[in-house]
């Protein structure tokens, strides 16, 4: 209820369906044009993503600079009318490339102002610049996370971003392997070589006995490490387990904190 209402003490039932369509009129009011915002890229990820035909119409004809126009990401969007299809568009749209951070933050603005107007069941959370949206009611995992993504690059920040996206789809098998791939291209980043997780494992213990790091401590990590790895093989890499929700929300925690302490000890 806005406060207008609560002034007026007017009391308006909330359609989904009506909300839903107010919002979608709002957030094309400033999406109209975003493909200009992305890049040739950008456009081509979205529409590979969606199995959708890429098109590009010709330029004015009478202007020799002008550009092939896209009007894919636009007119997918304002075409679907399946909250949750929409929703996982707009999460597309984010991992898409656009033509600078900037202009990615513009629009992110705009889609949480959009969102603030309306009354949809619908939450948002922003990630190193992605976009991730669940239902109303549904918990995100905490800062704990947050602060993981944000040293995080390359291959092991969007195999983590792959992992929350899948646990809050709630495919816990597909968020346990990109768990145990954040982690194996993590390692591999921070020992610098391309060996698998079970080598890297061993080359962690070496390096942190090196560093002459508590033996206690030590030995809860390589256990951890090595009860993981084992965990891994056996319900995601080569098999397909039964793994809960908290399971799976245990692992995401796990392996954020271990990140964290080697972050930290390997950059000092």
């Amino acid at each position: 209820m806005s406060d207008f209402d609560r002034r007026w003490k007017i009391n308006t039932t909330v359609n989904p369906e009506d909300e839903f369509r107010k919002f979608k009129i709002r957030l094309m009011n400033d999406f109209k044009n975003i493909d200009s915002a992305m890049t040739k890229l950008g456009v081509y990820q979205y529409c590979m993503e969606l199995a959708i035909d890429e098109v590009w119409q010709d330029p004015d004809r009478y202007d020799a600079f002008s550009e092939p126009i896209s009007k894919n990401v636009s007119d997918s969007l304002d075409v679907e009318n399946n909250i949750a299809e929409f929703f996982r568009k707009i999460e597309i749209i984010f991992r898409s490339e656009f033509s600078s951070d900037h202009i990615r933050g513009l629009y992110i603005k705009s889609l949480l102002r959009s969102l603030q107007l309306s009354r949809l069941e619908v939450d948002i959370k922003v990630l190193k610049k992605q976009v991730i949206t669940v239902p109303k009611g549904e918990k995100f995992l905490d800062e704990e996370v947050d602060t993981t993504l944000s040293f995080l690059s390359g291959n092991s920040n969007k195999h983590l971003l792959d992992a929350l996206k899948f646990y809050y789809e709630k495919n816990f098998i597909k968020s346990a392997e990109s768990i145990r791939r954040s982690l194996e291209e993590f390692l591999r980043s921070q020992l610098g070589n391309k060996k698998g997780l079970k080598q890297n494992i061993v080359e962690l213990g070496k390096l942190l006995k090196k560093d002459n790091r508590d033996a206690f401590i030590r030995e809860i990590i390589m256990g951890t490490f090595s009860k993981l790895d084992y965990f891994f093989n056996n319900n995601s890499k080569h098999n397909d387990g039964d793994i809960s929700e908290e399971e799976n929300e245990f692992l995401i925690y796990q392996l954020a904190s271990l990140m964290k302490y080697i972050n930290e000890v390997t950059n000092q």
